[in-house]
Parts: structure tokens; C-alpha cells; sequence
């Protein structure tokens, strides 16, 4: 299979990865396994495996037994998701390395390992499912390394996702983050965070995810000067509009919210006809405090989904506030009830599980590809074959500058009564504008192949 470039072992049993496989051209290999305990599979110790091509590699379970030593020779890896493993500490020796995520695993691992790296993306997630897992002090200090990890990675990390670590208080919010002057991508979901520092609309951020922060309740007045800043998540904060929650069956507590539309606010979930006035103007003064200063600016408040996506919102708005056609054509309130439409759980699960199989995006492109999602409900899974290839074959800086030419395009008015291209016609033709200066057209060649075993 001389074009074979991506191949994904799902929940795999092999002892010993077969001779040829180190043969294939492969450039990306995903690798789940079912046993857990130590040195079940030989593979994962044998730095001769794997295709030395490999510039992805996935491994995607909750094997933290696993040593990854196959990885060691692999010169031109620029990704890699460890799992729930602990950091090799001879992985910042690979050369080419750029991105790395995991989850669960010390961080402390990862900072005495990625020293000296030029990360560009890092991810350290406490995923939905394990909210709950809080690791020793002695065994996981998450503060120190961290510090010294944003130090180490300051020059060039542009990604950022600290999912379900808590960042109680100010004191524990990390200060060598200001010093990341390319982060372009923050996700600080169920981070515990009730303050955010004043510093951090200093940032060139686009996109701030911080979703399921219960006690924030206000944003920096410095963030209404942060002028790339596109899109801010703020469901299930005390900023966020009302919704419908819901429960599980015996959770017996809440059954009398079931279904009523409601708020969040520091004393709880709470019927909106029972949150005081006061409650109300401050979360709408502030709301609309940021939305004015940055008009370009969409925040995510509501539960209410079209195509996959939470819908947005922005100061001056107008549609139809969560699905009721009465309200087409009216500006919009961000704490209308009708935002509330559409029932939503507590639960994160389902856009965890959304974004396991998002288009594999750098952190410039993913950054451009939110409020493109967000306004005009363009998903990025749902692009034609070719858009979406051709993009990943330019560099993350040149396919985020596409994007945004598009988004701004799109911003001006109906792309096709201007241009007689339909809007991904007109997404395709820029694409090709920014190949042409660099690289003559290729000679036609079949698209790689994919394989997947179950």
C-alpha cells in the first residue's frame, strides 16, 4: 500500500506490530489498546515498529502503564497524544516535536520533559468522565511545573487547554502565561476559575474557552481592548443567559427545575422569574459592556445548538433567540427566555465527544475556524473533501489567514450577490490564490489512503 498515509488500530491486541508495517509511508498512526497492565504489549517497547515517516502519533486510551519507547527514534514527529501516560522524559529529544496533549497524567512529567521545546500546542485535560479524580499533592503539584513549562514553551505556544484543572484563586492562575505573546487559544473549561487576572486581555487570544467556571462572574475591563479576541465561551458562569437544565433520574433535589427555565448564579441553578433585578442588570451591563467594545466579538452564553455549534451572541443582534419565529428580525436580549428553548443538559460529555472528531486543525486554524462556526454556522467538518485537504496542506499561518479572509468576507454581506461564487467556491479560489505565489500546480494524484481496524 505505497499510499497509505493514515491507519488507526482501534482497541487492538497486538503483541507484536508486524515487520512490514515499518515499510508504509504512514505520516499519522492512531493505536488504542484493552489491556491496561504493564508491559502487555511489546510494541510499545520496541523503537524499531513503527514507519519512521510518522509525524502523528495517537494513542488514545487510558494506558498509563504504557512506555511508548517506539516512539523514541521517530525524528520526524511533530504530534503526539500520549493518553493517559506519563510523560517519557527523553521525548523532548525528538526534534521536530510541536504539539502535545494528554490527560490525567502528572504534569510534572510532561514540564521536566518538554524543557527546551518550541511547543505550539499543549493539552492537559481532565476529561468529563474522571471530573471528579484529584491526585495527590506529593504525587501532582500542578502549579510549579506548569510555571515552568509556560516558561520553557513562552516564545511559542499558541495553544493552551488546561480542561478540569482547578485554578482556585487568583494566586493559582498561572503568571508565566503573560509571557506567551503568540497564544492565540485558551481553554480554561471546569477550571474552578472565580477571577481572571487583569493582565489577561494583554493577550493576543481569539478564542477563550471558559465554559463551566461556576463562580466567574466579571471580566477584566482590560479584555475590552483585546482586539483579536473573537470568540469568548461562557456557559454555565454567572455571565452566562438562561437555559433549561436537565437531570438525571434520581437526582431527586433538582427534579423541581426539570424542564423550567433558569440561571446560574452564585447561590445556584435558579428559576430566572426568582433571580432579583439587580442579578440581571449586572450580568446584562456587563454582557453588553465587552460586546460593544469589541463588535467582532461573539459570546457563547445559551445552550441552544444549530449545526453541531452553541448558538451566539453580540450587542445589536437580530434573529429569532433560540428557535421561536416570533422573534425574527428583533435585537436580540442575552437574557431572553426563549434562549432557553431548546432543553440542554449539565453534562459536557456531548461536546467532548463532538470534538474527538473535529477536522485535525493547527491551533491558528482551529482559532479562526470558532467565530467562522459560531456566526455563520459553517462547520468545519462539513466543508467539501478538497477545502478541507487543501487547507491542511498550507501552514497553520496561511490556513488561518484564509479563514479569516472568509469570515470577513462573510461579514461584508452575501459573498455570492458580490462575487457570483458561492461562499466555499470563494473559500476554495482564496485557498488557491495563496498556493500560487509558492508552489506551481501539482500534477494530478490520487488522495491518500485511509484505513481503519476495529
Amino acid at each position: 500500500m505505497p499510499r497509505l498515509r493514515v491507519l488507526s488500530l482501534d482497541e487492538c491486541d497486538i503483541k507484536h506490530m508486524p515487520d512490514w508495517l515499518r515499510s508504509l509511508p504512514l505520516e499519522e498512526l492512531q493505536v488504542s489498546t484493552t489491556d491496561f497492565q504493564a508491559n502487555a504489549y511489546p510494541w510499545d517497547r520496541d523503537e524499531d515498529c513503527l514507519p519512521r515517516s510518522l509525524r502523528i502519533f495517537r494513542h488514545d486510551d487510558r494506558n498509563c502503564n504504557a512506555s511508548l519507547a517506539c516512539l523514541r527514534q521517530l525524528t520526524q514527529l511533530e504530534e503526539v497524544h500520549l493518553g493517559s501516560a506519563h510523560c517519557p522524559s527523553w521525548l523532548g529529544q525528538l526534534p521536530n516535536l510541536k504539539r502535545v496533549h494528554g490527560y490525567l497524567a502528572p504534569i510534572h512529567s510532561y514540564a521536566d520533559a518538554l524543557q527546551g521545546v518550541a511547543l505550539e500546542v499543549f493539552t492537559l485535560q481532565i476529561p468529563f468522565e474522571h471530573e471528579d479524580f484529584v491526585a495527590s499533592h506529593e504525587e501532582y503539584e500542578f502549579a510549579d511545573p506548569l510555571e515552568r513549562l509556560l516558561s520553557s514553551a513562552s516564545a511559542t505556544l499558541q495553544s493552551l487547554d488546561l480542561h478540569g484543572h482547578h485554578l482556585l484563586g487568583i494566586d493559582a492562575f498561572p503568571r508565566a502565561l503573560r509571557d506567551c505573546r503568540l497564544l492565540r487559544k485558551l481553554d480554561l473549561d471546569k477550571c474552578e476559575i472565580q477571577v481572571l487576572p487583569e493582565w489577561i486581555g494583554e493577550l493576543p487570544l481569539v478564542v477563550l474557552d471558559l465554559t463551566a467556571n461556576y463562580g466567574l462572574e466579571d471580566l477584566p475591563l482590560s479584555m475590552q481592548s483585546c482586539r483579536t479576541l473573537r470568540l469568548i465561551k461562557l456557559r454555565l458562569t454567572c455571565l452566562s443567559g438562561p437555559y433549561a437544565p436537565s437531570f438525571e433520574a434520581d437526582d431527586e433535589d433538582e427534579n423541581s427545575l426539570e424542564g423550567r427555565v433558569c440561571l446560574l448564579t452564585q447561590e445556584g441553578t435558579m428559576p430566572l422569574e426568582e433571580v432579583s433585578t439587580e442579578e440581571l442588570n449586572r450580568r446584562r451591563a456587563a454582557l453588553m459592556a465587552i460586546s460593544r467594545a469589541l463588535p467582532d466579538l461573539r459570546l457563547e452564553l445559551h445552550h441552544a445548538v444549530r449545526g453541531g455549534r452553541c448558538v451566539c451572541w453580540c450587542v445589536g443582534d437580530k434573529g429569532d433567540a433560540g428557535g421561536d419565529p416570533q422573534y425574527a428580525g428583533q435585537t436580540i436580549d442575552p437574557l431572553d427566555p426563549h434562549w432557553a428553548m431548546e432543553l440542554a443538559s449539565d453534562s459536557e460529555s456531548d461536546s467532548d465527544a463532538e470534538s474527538e472528531h473535529e477536522m485535525a486543525c493547527g491551533p491558528l486554524l482551529a482559532a479562526a475556524f470558532e467565530p467562522l462556526e459560531q456566526t455563520f454556522h459553517y462547520n468545519r467538518n462539513e466543508l467539501a473533501d478538497d477545502v478541507k485537504q487543501s487547507l491542511l496542506d498550507l501552514d497553520d499561518e496561511t490556513a488561518a489567514a484564509c479563514v479569516q479572509a472568509f469570515f470577513d468576507a462573510l461579514q461584508q454581506g452575501p459573498i455570492t450577490m458580490e462575487t457570483g461564487l458561492s461562499p466555499v467556491d470563494w473559500l476554495r479560489a482564496r485557498i488557491a490564490e495563496a498556493n500560487a505565489p509558492e508552489t506551481p500546480a501539482p500534477a494530478p494524484a490520487s488522495a491518500p489512503s485511509l484505513c481503519s481496524v476495529a
